[in-house]
């Protein structure tokens, strides 16, 4: 991401935060199709977490949510919300390496087409994934979520 984009996530984190999901019944969708896959001791990764709200409603259940995204603001935001002992939030790129690594699954919900590379981002991500991992990613036309192994 380029230093305007983070600069732009910044300039709007707050409005970001305080405006409701424009369609509830497709998130909750969302929520519910990722945690039919996940299982209690899962390590997940998510890039591009935003203000945490996904990992707060989906860490409860797995043993590590670790949310990532490179904006400073969206992360103040997301590390000023109430969490829960299994997610943590660290404001870093998306391809990024991670001492946590392997994880079992990782997520990149509406971020892909953000970052300044995908493949590249992609190729760093799956280096980071258990054999037998799965992904899920939410853009149109990229990839239904997944869980192989």
């Amino acid at each position: 991401m380029s230093a305007d984009q983070i600069g732009f996530w910044d300039r709007v984190a707050d409005r970001y935060a305080a405006r409701p999901v424009r369609d509830v019944a497709a998130y909750e969708a969302m929520l519910a199709e990722v945690a039919a896959r996940l299982q209690p001791g899962d390590k997940v990764l998510e890039i591009g977490c935003g203000t945490g709200s996904t990992a707060l409603r989906l860490g409860p259940q797995v043993g590590l949510w670790l949310a990532t995204d490179l904006s400073p603001e969206m992360h103040r935001i997301a590390c000023a919300k109430p969490g829960c002992a299994q997610v943590q939030f660290r404001q870093t790129a998306a391809e990024a390496r991670h001492a946590e690594a392997p994880f079992d699954v990782i997520c990149a919900f509406h971020i892909l087409h953000l970052v300044p590379d995908a493949a590249a981002t992609l190729a760093a991500l799956f280096g980071q994934l258990k054999p037998g991992g799965g992904s899920s990613c939410r853009k149109p036309g990229v990839w239904p979520i997944c869980r192989s192994g």
